[in-house]
């Protein structure tokens, strides 16, 4: 169809030039598919109305006249050969979907008088390699910039605060990112699946990064955050794969769930004082990680924390930790130790299973551990429980360990363990793992060792090396003769100084 002619007689409807129109000519409510590559909104025309240019093969220039104001929802959907819109000072609103899939769009340069920009409105725009806001701009609906796959950089302006979810999804050459002054979050999903982003600032006055913010954002390699930032949403960082390193600014308060999964290459992450939980499943499936840092305000180490966290060698726990929860480090096959604070009260089910412990010490306050808790760790040799009465033990909690592991109890408190259940399946029962431990000072020669809350000092001679063991042999410390601690989780340990050696326990 090249044109629309309507009688002058009609009631409701005119043409303008063969374009339909309201009989005010104040809507355009029907373009003909046919009938012009380059279009100008005529004069007076001030609503470019639902459906108006849909599927407008034909369409490859358009301009927008002063008079527009507004643009409502598939006016333009699916025009796929329109190259170019020229917005002109006056349009204030395009509703959802007006844009979809207009996939030659080679740029978009939005007006200082539009104010809102709806659902999916530019969502599919492939081609366009540049987006420049006006000053004006105060709404941005659901993913209105979504799939533009050409899109290298975005600028929000620094008035627009007003941002629904998942605005930038997909847009996977998009590399350069500035957030806006008046922002307070990054919504849910907004640059999701932008796999060519490899940077982002975060200024301070964003507090929040919402669920899937950045998920999937496979080049990310840095994350500079700011002082503002309270709360990560869940699985914010999710499969980002070339993340190396996290460190959490001192200002988050909450963590949640799945926020690194299968961040295959990241190999550090410090979390603050301030999170007293973190959510489930937080690193899961990271790889490459080995060393975390968990805040003291911690105290939940949550449910499947680290779980499949195959590389994983050093977890710092803080003093106020309560509870290991279920799964938390479960499949960490290459983890062999870890210091649990006296402050934990509960291990969950299959907290550790299928780590490589050889040696494990279990504070004196633990009441609880979970089915299968330690199974599968079939190295384990040693395990010290310092309670005097045996902490409530769930089935398989020790399955598959070594026959011959060694069971290590306060002094009387053997029979009370051989008849509690899951402790009675050890062997080998032994009183000698020390409760409510008296620090000791020994001295050998020039070379004296010191119970110390923490650890073992040893000093003597600065330049001389000193390695700590435990009972069964194995290098659970190095360091030097200079009187600084040497942090151990409690227990009696074998400290060699050259060719001195001395038993010494560490509270």
């Amino acid at each position: 169809m090249k044109s629309i002619t309507v009688s002058v007689a009609n009631g409701n409807y005119a043409d303008i030039d063969g374009v339909l129109t309201d009989k005010a000519k104040t809507k355009l409510l029907s373009f003909p598919s046919a009938k012009a590559a380059d279009y100008a909104i005529p004069q007076g025309i001030s609503t470019i109305c639902s459906y108006a240019f849909f599927e407008s093969e034909g369409l490859e220039k358009v301009t927008i006249s002063p008079d527009v104001r507004l643009i409502d929802q598939r006016a333009f959907q699916s025009c796929l050969n329109l190259k170019e819109v020229v917005f002109n000072e006056g349009v204030e609103t395009i509703n959802d979907f007006a844009f979809l899939y207009c996939q030659s769009i080679r740029g978009i340069k939005l007006p200082n008088s539009l104010k809102s920009i709806g659902e999916q409105a530019f969502s599919g725009c492939e081609s366009a390699a540049t987006l420049t806001f006006g000053s004006g701009m105060t709404h941005l609906g659901s993913g209105s910039f979504s799939s533009c796959r050409s899109l290298e950089c975005v600028e929000i302006p620094d008035n627009l605060s007003d941002i629904d979810d998942g605005v930038f999804a997909y847009c996977t050459s998009l590399k350069q990112v500035k957030l806006g002054a008046s922002m307070k979050s990054v919504p849910e999903q907004m640059f999701s699946d932008c796999t060519a982003l490899d940077n982002v600032i975060i200024p301070d006055n964003i507090t929040l990064l919402g669920n899937d913010s950045f998920c999937r954002c496979i080049s990310l390699k840095n994350i500079n955050f700011g002082n503002g930032v309270k709360e990560i949403g869940d699985n914010c960082f999710a499969n980002c794969t070339s993340l190396a390193e996290l460190v959490f600014p001192e200002s988050v308060e909450k963590i949640g769930e799945g926020v690194v999964s299968n961040c295959t290459a990241l190999r550090r992450m410090v979390i603050p004082d301030k999170v007293t939980k973190l959510g489930a499943y937080l690193c899961a499936y990271c790889f490459a990680l080995e060393t975390v840092e968990l805040g003291e305000g911690l105290e939940t180490v949550a449910e499947g924390l680290f779980s499949g966290c195959e590389n994983l060698k050093e977890v710092k726990l803080g003093s106020n930790t309560r509870e290991i929860g279920p799964y938390a480090f479960m499949s960490c096959s290459y983890f062999e130790h870890i210091d649990l604070p006296e402050s934990i009260e509960k291990i969950g089910d299959y907290a550790f299973s299928s780590c490589n412990f050889s040696t494990i010490c279990i504070p004196a306050g633990v009441q609880n551990i979970g089915m299968g808790a330690f199974a599968y760790n079939y190295n384990l040799a040693d395990v010290y429980c310092y309670a005097t009465e045996p902490p409530t033990c769930q089935m398989m909690a020790f399955n598959m360990i070594a026959d011959e592991a060694k069971l290590h109890v306060p002094s009387g408190s053997s029979d009370a363990y051989a008849d509690a259940e899951e402790w009675k399946n050890f062997y080998s029962i032994i009183e000698d793992a020390t409760t409510g431990i008296t620090p000791q000072t020994i001295s050998h020669a020039t070379i004296v060792a010191r119970t110390c809350k923490g650890g073992i000092a040893v000093s003597g001679d600065a330049d001389t090396a000193c390695t700590i063991y435990t009972l069964n042999g194995q290098v659970a410390a190095k360091g030097r003769a200079d009187g600084s601690l040497i942090n151990l989780v409690p227990g009696i340990y074998i400290v060699k100084v050259g060719t001195h050696t001395m038993k010494v326990p560490a509270k």
